[in-house]
């Protein structure tokens, strides 16, 4: 009988041993997920870079609308008949515009690019500092793309870490 007690007692003492062991890693061993298009798009630093981007084209911008508005001038007195002898002009000014168009396009994707490249390489190191400060085991990214389907809405910490790389970039 006392052999049954002493097994008994070691049986409970290892399961309440155990369910403690459990519970303290599922408290201490947080996990959660941020929506990474969120992140990337709210980023505080993507936003400026965007910015930058927008005023260092601006210009081009500006001329190709000019050259739209003129085509749409010389377009029209064409093909009224009015100035049929524009029509040569008419293809230059489509030409420059066209190929200033494409020389705009390239250089957005580079920016694009550029931006997106910078962007990341800040979040990246911002968000093993927060995942090193919240005492994180694991942050997965969800993007859309399949790699997580699902996340528990309590395992969302997309604002708690958009907060957290914010502040890293404006120096707080």
């Amino acid at each position: 009988m006392n052999n049954y007690r002493n097994i008994l007692f070691v049986v409970v003492v290892s399961v309440l041993g155990a369910s403690l062991v459990f519970v303290f890693s599922m408290l201490f061993n947080k996990d959660g997920f941020v929506d990474n298009n969120k992140l990337f798009l709210e980023f505080t630093g993507t936003q400026e870079l965007m910015k930058k981007a927008e005023g260092d084209l601006s210009g081009l911008h500006k001329y190709l609308d000019t050259l739209n508005y003129q085509l749409l001038i010389l377009d029209s007195l064409v093909t009224k008949g009015k100035q049929i002898d524009r029509v040569e002009e008419l293809s230059s000014v489509r030409y420059v515009r066209d190929s200033l168009h494409y020389v705009y396009q390239e250089q957005m994707e580079v920016y694009r690019s550029d931006i997106r490249e910078q962007s990341w390489n800040l979040l990246n190191q911002y968000i093993i500092e927060f995942g090193d400060e919240k005492k994180y085991r694991y942050i997965f990214g969800a993007n859309g793309t399949g790699t997580m389907m699902y996340g528990a809405e309590r395992k969302d910490i997309t604002s708690d870490v958009l907060e957290y790389v914010n502040e890293k970039y404006n120096g707080k």
